[in-house]
């Protein structure tokens, strides 16, 4: 851990008498009909049917086989319904907080560690990296005596192949039954692997470029509201991005780290990972009424990861 900063903004009011759990779990109109609008895109299978068969390159196929392009997108819409289900686990009691305020925790570790840990019990940096935050939070739930085996977590999927061009982003997000409790991170690695190899195999991984035509063309206060309701069933979301591998320099003084600081939207804590220059820079957005404790945390983390890296050793 390098360094950690508490703030709140100021001029934030709310109503009198409304508490700040309840301003954000309150329904509005606004909120009923991006739930409703969720409702449809994931509601009934059936209705997926013609989208799903040009988004499988069936259309061709429907006339000489009807019964199996059904049975295909009858599919689709199945595996549509698990991709925007909400993760099947509650919200964690110690990480409701639902703050304005943030803090900030950074800390670092050495790329090739990771590496050794993930090819130790054949998982990638990705999983490793996973592994380590979920550690952080299962000892930082012991600590206050709170058994959580589950924790409700987003996280994005690279869509990325041999195939594709060098540059640009191709990802989706997906809700995770993260591990948390599990004690032993050689298993906590593995299940972490487990989960993302199956939501790849998923015939409905790419449902943002289907559905995005529809999105756009929404008022933005309802996308907006769609966002929010998708990512507020989670306690924390995480990400890493492959950054530099080589120094770089800024008006002739050597870059030493880069810390990447994501936004917070409706999760207790956003973690973010960036590789550069054989490091691993890691920052943390914390809601501090969430974790109360910045200290205690930020040991936590550091004890997650060294459970981790241990197994490359």
């Amino acid at each position: 851990m390098a360094w950690s900063q508490t703030a709140t903004p100021g001029g934030t009011r709310l109503p009198s008498g409304l508490t700040e759990t309840a301003a954000a779990t309150s329904a509005t109109p606004l909120s009923l009909v991006a739930d409703g609008l969720l409702e449809e895109i994931a509601g009934a299978p059936a209705r997926v049917f013609g989208a799903a068969t040009g988004a499988l390159g069936l259309a061709g196929r429907a006339l000489r086989d009807p019964v199996g392009t059904a049975q295909r997108a009858f599919g689709y819409g199945l595996s549509l319904r698990r991709m925007l289900s909400p993760p099947a686990a509650e919200r964690s009691p110690l990480l409701r907080g639902g703050g304005f305020g943030y803090q900030l925790v950074l800390h670092d570790v050495a790329l090739a560690e990771l590496k050794a840990a993930g090819k130790a019990v054949g998982g990638s940096v990705n999983d490793c990296f996973l592994a380590g935050v979920l550690g952080a939070f299962r000892r930082y739930h012991e600590h206050f005596g709170q058994s959580v085996d589950q924790l409700p977590m987003a996280i994005p999927i690279s869509l990325r192949d041999s195939n594709d061009p060098m540059g640009g982003n191709k990802f989706t997000g997906a809700r995770f039954v993260a591990p948390m409790g599990e004690a032993d991170p050689r298993i906590r690695i593995q299940l972490v692997r487990e989960f993302i190899l199956n939501v790849r195999a998923e015939p409905a991984i790419g449902f943002l470029g289907l559905i995005s035509p529809v999105l756009s063309k929404l008022p933005g206060a309802v996308l907006t509201e769609i966002t929010a309701n998708l990512t507020k069933v989670s306690d924390v979301q995480a990400s890493n991005i492959p950054g530099l591998s080589h120094p770089v320099y800024l008006a002739g003084a050597k870059v030493l780290r880069m810390y990447p600081i994501g936004p917070r939207p409706g999760v207790a804590a956003m973690v973010t990972m960036v590789s550069y220059d054989g490091m691993c820079c890691i920052g943390v957005n914390l809601d501090p009424d969430a974790v109360t404790d910045l200290a205690l945390f930020e040991d936590c983390l550091s004890k997650g990861f060294d459970e981790v890296l241990a197994l490359g050793r």
